[in-house]
């Protein structure tokens, strides 16, 4: 803390300690989040997870610079998880050569596709113009859900060929032989414990041949219309007590308004408010904090001193030209169902999914 905000004055300051008399005199009295009777600081609690993140982040290097003082030459990288709140991936993927991905999207969901299709983008957005890599995905049931369902057939072949048509170059599994022993048995597997006579190798095998007869696929979204700011620290930042949204969930939120706008649609994070060409909706993802890369881009302004998120609303044109909508044209969603969503998409311009005889992603 004391590299970050130099002073103790300042600290004091970022986290509103005056607030229950929570002010610090030294940075030898700041500890990490421990038990509290009530609430946390948020302004502590946000810090921590960017420490956090930072001290992972710090691990990783240490382990790509022992790797490259071996003579390695390969590309070096390590496994995103989606949209993992542990991690700021957007600072780690300008530190690895390629970004890979795992996804498990549950089978007994039937809505899962819509949040694969959401998690493809956010990783795609990580390199813009880069491939990037599904490194685990199973083939059929797992073991860690409360309830395992098995892939229906021809889930899995799906479920792979949407990484492919969203940017990735290439489609892995966890993992290749089913144990016999251990924590993972009924984990499945390229070759499950029934051997090479069963639906799951035969559809491996035939998946294995299909991407062969692909023509040659672009990376990068060019033609991308629609664009979603999804920022990790306001991802963390708001699942946390006392807050508007305590149980916030991307398919609520940011999952909810992607698979409602085209198939066309580009996500990202810092990266998608800086590549505005082109770009006839953004839309900011429930942002509680607006980092200096999103701050002109979303329409923040300076108030006193300190930056200020807009208020709800969509923003219509760009430039000079921009407008808000007002917020009461805009009602929320209810709570079941995205009739809402698609309202607010309508009034913005978009297209839904089906409307124009389009197929869902």
């Amino acid at each position: 803390m004391e590299a970050r905000y130099g002073t103790v004055e300042a600290l004091n300051e970022a986290w509103g300690t005056a607030f229950w008399s929570q002010r610090y005199t030294a940075f030898s009295q700041v500890r990490t989040p421990a038990a509290a009777p009530y609430s946390h600081n948020p302004g502590q609690l946000l810090d921590f997870k960017r420490f956090t993140s930072d001290m992972l982040l710090e691990c990783y290097l240490m382990e790509k610079e022992i790797i490259l003082s071996a003579g390695a030459t390969q590309p070096i990288t390590t496994n995103f998880m989606g949209p993992f709140k542990p991690a700021n991936y957007p600072q780690w993927a300008e530190h690895m050569d390629v970004v890979t991905d795992d996804a498990y999207p549950d089978p007994d969901e039937p809505e899962s596709f819509r949040d694969a299709a959401f998690q493809r983008d956010l990783i795609r957005s990580m390199k813009p113009g880069v491939p990037w890599l599904l490194m685990e995905q199973v083939t059929g049931a797992l073991n860690w859900r409360p309830t395992n369902a098995p892939k229906a057939p021809g889930q899995m072949a799906a479920l792979s060929m949407q990484c492919i048509g969203r940017g990735a170059d290439g489609v892995l599994f966890f993992q290749w032989r089913q144990s016999r022993a251990g924590a993972e048995k009924f984990h499945a597997a390229m070759l499950p414990h029934a051997g090479t006579d069963t639906r799951i190798w035969r559809e491996v095998t035939a998946l294995g041949a299909e991407p062969a007869a692909l023509p040659p696929l672009p990376a990068g979204t060019a033609d991308a219309r629609v664009a979603l700011v999804m920022d990790w620290e306001s991802l963390v930042g708001r699942r946390k007590p006392r807050s508007p949204l305590q149980r916030a969930r991307l398919r609520g939120g940011p999952a909810a308004l992607v698979s409602r706008v085209a198939p066309q649609a580009r996500h990202g994070g810092h990266r998608a408010a800086r590549a505005r060409d082109g770009i006839g909706l953004l839309a900011g993802a429930r942002a509680c904090v607006v980092p200096p890369a999103t701050r002109g881009c979303c329409g923040a302004r300076r108030v006193r001193g300190r930056w200020r998120a807009p208020a709800r609303g969509a923003v219509h044109g760009r430039g000079r030209r921009a407008r808000r909508v007002p917020r009461r044209r805009l009602p929320h969603a209810p709570r079941r169902g995205a009739r809402g969503v698609d309202r607010r998409l309508r009034r913005a311009g978009a297209t839904r999914c089906g409307r124009s005889g389009r197929s869902a992603p």
